[in-house]
């Protein structure tokens, strides 16, 4: 592997974990909404989530037009997150910056 090579790979690794956590907070934030009902306000760890996911919510808020309310940007930022994954590993697996590893198809 050259090292143009592994520092894409690198790159790719930072884009799915920087994703990956965005999109987690999202859904444990969205959790702990349900569990905590109207209370979550007062909740510390919902106070945390929501300053976490803030910017991505002010994003996901941006892109969609006016009539998407309030109460599904959060649902439409984790699908707009999720779906992100694929452009990412596809551009990066088709440029060849992945590494085939454990389980990689062996060549004929």
């Amino acid at each position: 592997m050259t090292d143009d090579a592994r520092i894409m790979f690198t790159v790719f690794q930072l884009l799915m974990l920087v994703d990956g956590f965005f999109m987690w907070s999202l859904i444990g934030q969205g959790v702990l909404a349900l569990l905590a009902g109207q209370r979550r306000h007062n909740n510390i760890v919902y106070k945390f989530l929501a300053q976490i996911n803030k910017p991505v919510i002010a994003a996901t808020r941006a892109i969609m037009p006016r009539f998407v309310l309030d109460q599904h940007i959060g649902f439409i930022a984790v699908a707009l997150l999720f779906i992100l994954r694929f452009p990412i590993y596809f551009i990066w697996y088709a440029n060849g910056w992945i590494p085939q590893g454990v389980g990689g198809a062996l060549p004929q």
